[in-house]
């Protein structure tokens, strides 16, 4: 059985100046209670940094530091010294559709799958391709991927590993690892899913910058998810997974 996912997903790396320059001042308990107040206010509007709210609550900083008679030494002669910071944005839309051979439906973001750090973007359709723990290690007799063509696909696997698997493979299990792996190999992105009872949009990817590229994409999934998925087998999915972990395993040459 071939499933497709559909994915809808617009993802941007935001460059945005942001400010923050402190020098300490003799405490006066009610006179930071009201800056307080003041930061904390709606017309702050939250305070997002690189955001125009930010922007507001830089400026109320500011403006108490000139009142205060401090001398600025921020650039350009201001009290702000700016650098670089990335924010990802996601726009209203995305959609996560799969689709299997006699049915399909879609997934509600935030609730059933997530976008991870440095993920890419894209509107396509593309074929999932389930690699148990999607781990590429043939030089320690390991392979998820042996006889399996990920190219211009999605592969799908689980975060969790075996203990004895860790410690034959090593960095090999690593997350950042795995994702490399599959971008290695040419699929289009890759999702992955945790077996236990916790929730998989808490599990964060800790990707390299370097490891960012435009159109691939990283997701995590729900169990919702998985369970649509996996629908049609004969057996439970958390036994599937450790019979594709010794089949990975590779016969010593």
């Amino acid at each position: 059985m071939r499933i497709y996912i559909s994915l809808f997903l617009t993802f941007f790396l935001l460059f945005s100046p942001t400010a923050a320059k402190v020098k300490k001042v003799s405490f006066d308990a009610q006179a930071a209670w009201s800056y307080i107040k003041d930061l904390a206010s709606d017309s702050m509007q939250g305070r997002k940094s690189g955001q125009p709210s930010g922007a507001i609550g830089e400026e109320y900083v500011a403006s108490k530091f000139k009142e205060w008679g401090l001398e600025p030494a921020g650039d350009n002669g201001t009290y702000f010294q700016n650098f670089t910071i990335e924010h990802r944005n996601i726009k209203e839309g995305v959609k996560l559709e799969i689709i299997a051979e006699k049915t399909r439906r879609d997934f509600y973001y935030g609730e059933d799958w997530r976008v991870q750090r440095f993920s890419g973007s894209g509107h396509f359709t593309a074929e999932l391709v389930f690699v148990g723990y999607g781990i590429h290690a043939p030089d320690k007799e390991h392979d998820d991927y042996a006889g399996v063509d990920v190219k211009g696909k999605i592969v799908l696997f689980t975060t969790e590993t075996p203990q004895r698997l860790e410690k034959k493979l090593g960095n090999a299990t690593k997350m950042e690892k795995r994702i490399e792996a599959a971008q290695k190999l040419g699929a289009r992105g890759a999702i992955f899913f945790r077996l236990s009872t916790a929730a998989s949009r808490y599990f964060r990817v800790r990707l390299k910058k370097e490891q960012y590229k435009p159109d691939f994409v990283v997701l995590s999934v729900e169990r919702k998810v998985m369970d649509f998925i996996f629908k049609d087998l004969s057996t439970e999915i958390r036994y599937s997974i450790p019979a594709m972990g010794r089949r990975a395993e590779l016969p010593k040459p």
